[in-house]
């Protein structure tokens, strides 16, 4: 079972197996690599929604696959490089991808202590609760379009800003961004910060985004710029997760 406020103090992710995901501190994942840390962590968060865009570009409407099919195609695309993060981020003395018949998905294959085991379908959302209960995701909402022809039309104009997007951010790393936001903005020690585990990090990150938002609004009813009629509470409450 996950359990946030163990994720928070910055427990890994033990399997009967023996298999353990570990939880990487800030520090650990500047030696790894945030952006490939956050690949292998969206690997198992990611649903057909979060990825519609891209999805479209290579053909595919996003209701037409499943996640795990999502996931299977995503690790035989890159199976050199999920290989080589998971068992960077793991104990296993080995592991490949390997198609299993009573899936019907590529999936993870891993040997510790001389046995072998594979990640099925209870694994792989298992993981994904724990990266998602890591990194606070939230999904993207579904699109649903009125026909065939105004689907394409719109997806195929949002994949082209996509493209464009892509190819003007692509070496945009921000973890230094997202480091230096909370040591300024909490007043924190930087060696502090660095040694916390990436479920505390982002708690706090995004907390404290969400807490100078609230902030903003209140200001602004307090002083008669904003209606408050019009505000929902939610926003406000920027300490739930």
């Amino acid at each position: 079972m996950i359990r946030r406020e163990r994720i928070i103090k910055g427990d890994s992710l033990v399997f009967d197996s023996g298999l353990i995901i570990k939880h990487p501190t800030v520090e650990e994942i500047m030696d790894i690599g945030f952006d490939n840390y956050m690949n292998f962590a969206n690997l198992f968060i990611l649903k057909p929604q979060d990825l519609i865009i891209p999805l479209w570009g290579e053909g595919i409407y996003y209701e037409d696959i499943t996640k795990d099919e999502l996931f299977s195609m995503k690790l035989y695309k890159n199976k050199n490089y999920y290989i080589q993060l998971f068992l960077l981020l793991t104990n296993c003395d080995n592991a490949w991808i390997e198609y299993i018949e009573d899936l019907e998905i590529y999936t993870i294959c891993y040997n510790i202590k001389g046995n072998n085991y594979y990640i099925g379908f209870e694994g792989i959302d298992l993981i994904y609760k724990y990266f998602k209960c890591i990194t606070m995701y939230t999904h993207s909402e579904k699109r649903y379009f009125s026909g065939e022809k105004t689907r394409k039309r719109i997806l195929d104009e949002d994949f082209e800003e996509y493209e464009e997007y892509a190819k003007s951010n692509s070496e945009d790393n921000n973890f230094s961004d997202m480091i230096s936001f909370v040591v300024i903005s909490n007043k924190r020690d930087w060696d502090k910060v660095y040694s916390y585990p990436m479920a505390r990090f982002y708690e706090e990150y995004i907390k404290t985004h969400k807490k100078q938002e609230a902030d903003c609004v209140l200001s602004g009813i307090y002083g008669g710029t904003i209606d408050s009629t019009k505000i929902k509470t939610k926003k406000l409450q920027w300490f739930k997760s």
